[in-house]
């Protein structure tokens, strides 16, 4: 099965856009249009349970599932200072942010976002940390170019069951979908002109023909599951370029297409 949806949902600049100008209830409305959503208040701080049974509550019922990126303090701070509380952080996290997902049987995968500083020098803290819960989907995304093509990092992490994240980015455009498991996740960034150098990296809109394009090299692929998040929300471009790629694969989460 193939879940198509956005890196987040809460953005302002999407009423008028996406959104009705109206105030409404935007997980709710969103859920409508998609049937998943990338989670990334959780990298900035930690969502309350109340919060969490909120999300539930909205998309009960309907074909949806929440991907939860891992927080910041974990990916961009203990893994890479090599603390040694980072493993019993992760667990936390798992405890009190994915599992009452899981228990609802909304959860697609968790998100472990390195930045560019991560190095092959730290792929023992990286695993130590994130191999304690194999219970559930994970995937990594690296950010360090030297890493886009690390064949022993990616084998060991799929030996464990890891998924490496399959991005498109002006650094490095999709190719075509390399998972070595039966799922992919995908990550869709945008191609602005100076990539992570830009103002805005994520400030760029997907033409038709690279929506065509992209769609085509994920339904190349037979994987049980693939997940496909894109993450380019400036200007609601994120919602507008996922619904085009939802209808060229055929996916639909109500009467839209």
């Amino acid at each position: 099965m193939i879940f198509v949806g956005c890196s987040g949902w809460s953005y302002e600049e999407w009423n008028g856009v996406f959104y009705p100008k109206s105030k409404i209830n935007k997980l709710k409305f969103y859920s409508t249009m998609f049937n998943t959503v990338e989670v990334n208040s959780t990298f900035y701080r930690e969502i309350n349970n109340d919060i969490i049974n909120r999300w539930i509550e909205t998309v009960r019922g309907k074909n949806f599932i929440f991907s939860i990126k891992v927080p910041q303090n974990i990916t961009h701070k203990a893994i890479l200072e090599k603390d040694s509380n980072s493993k019993s952080l992760y667990e936390t996290f798992i405890d009190k942010t994915v599992r009452p997902i899981r228990n609802a049987r909304m959860l697609g995968a968790v998100l472990v976002q390195l930045p560019p500083s991560f190095n092959s020098n730290l792929q023992t803290e990286l695993l130590d940390t994130i191999c304690c819960e194999n219970e559930y989907r994970t995937a990594v995304e690296v950010r360090n170019k030297d890493l886009y093509s690390n064949e022993e990092l990616r084998k060991e992490l799929e030996k464990r069951g890891i998924a490496i994240v399959d991005v498109d980015s002006t650094e490095h455009p999709l190719s075509n979908l390399n998972s070595g498991l039966k799922w992919s996740y995908v990550r869709l960034h945008g191609r602005a002109q100076l990539g992570w150098k830009s103002q805005n990296p994520y400030d760029y809109r997907y033409s038709e023909q690279e929506i065509s394009d992209l769609s085509s090299k994920i339904m190349a692929k037979n994987y049980d599951e693939i997940f496909v998040y894109f993450n380019n929300h400036p200007r609601g471009s994120a919602p507008i370029n996922a619904l085009k790629m939802a209808s060229c694969l055929g996916i639909s989460n109500n009467w839209f297409f």
